[in-house]
């Protein structure tokens, strides 16, 4: 696209000369800056590009042009395509990585590139800020504050991103501390919320961790049966020995500290499990 000047009388008018044969990357480019109007720019250009038309555009007398309709056209023509170039160009400053298109909605590789750069980004920053927020939980620090803070990180997990695995560390760690700021209801939903993120994704080591803190939650607020009964849920799933006993000693000791009846069977299954 370039501007061709025309003399008419002392002054010096620039009228835009179009190339026909527009590579079709200038004319995604267009596509993207421009939008709809991009196909009026391509119609300006093709009717300013008529051999009758540029007669009457590039004629130096002005005489000549007296009464002739084709001069109304071109030179309405003409200022309505300089209007769009202009335009063009101003959106182009804006965004030069946006006229580099390979198709009209679509996005460029240095847009995706920088799109993946600053996610990869967020989401090391909303890792780093979980593991402050954990940590600052393990050593009781400001409970309060430190829960509400975990929760923000919790509503802006889905906008990150954030991968499950870390979602249901927050979720425990929260969930966990909730009952020291007498949110017991809270915690055994969030709680909850990780054992089944866990489950559903096969994270056996989360699942674990999740389940016997709800458990326990659970058996605190005095429902020890529910307690048991999360606890024997996990025990067929548990991946190895370590995991069953400590499932056990949970419910041997909600047994014997609840008012949760013990049949027999279950008593010397219990024994036997944890080495009694």
């Amino acid at each position: 696209m370039t501007d061709g000047g025309v003399s008419t009388g002392s002054t010096q008018v620039a009228v835009p000369t179009i190339s026909v044969n527009e590579p079709k990357a200038s004319k995604t480019a267009s596509k993207r800056l421009l939008g709809g109007l991009s196909s009026d720019k391509e119609f300006l250009a093709s009717l300013v590009s008529r051999r009758s038309l540029k007669r009457e555009l590039t004629s130096t007398d002005p005489s000549s042009l007296v009464g002739r309709s084709g001069n109304h056209v071109a030179s309405v023509a003409k200022e309505a395509l300089t209007s769009l170039q202009h335009l063009e160009t101003f959106m182009w400053q804006r965004d030069p990585g946006g006229s580099m298109g390979n198709g009209e909605g679509e996005k460029t590789e240095l847009q995706k590139q920088r799109e993946r750069k600053e996610r990869a980004r967020l989401r090391a920053t909303y890792k780093r800020r979980v593991n402050v927020v954990l940590q600052k939980l393990q050593d009781a620090q400001d409970i309060e504050a430190t829960v509400r803070e975990g929760e923000e990180l919790l509503a802006e997990a889905k906008k990150v991103g954030v991968g499950e695995k870390l979602l249901c560390r927050l979720l425990v760690g929260v969930g966990v501390a909730l009952p020291k700021c007498g949110r017991d209801e809270d915690a055994v939903a969030l709680l909850t919320d990780a054992v089944h993120l866990a489950r559903a994704n096969e994270y056996s080591d989360e699942e674990h961790v999740a389940v016997e803190a709800l458990g326990k939650t659970l058996a605190d607020r005095g429902q020890h049966a529910e307690a048991v009964a999360v606890w024997e849920r996990r025990i067929p799933s548990a991946v190895n020995s370590s995991q069953r006993a400590s499932l056990f000693l949970l419910i041997a000791r909600s047994y014997f500290g609840g008012s949760v009846r013990l049949g027999p069977l279950r008593v010397s299954l219990l024994f036997c499990c944890c080495g009694i």
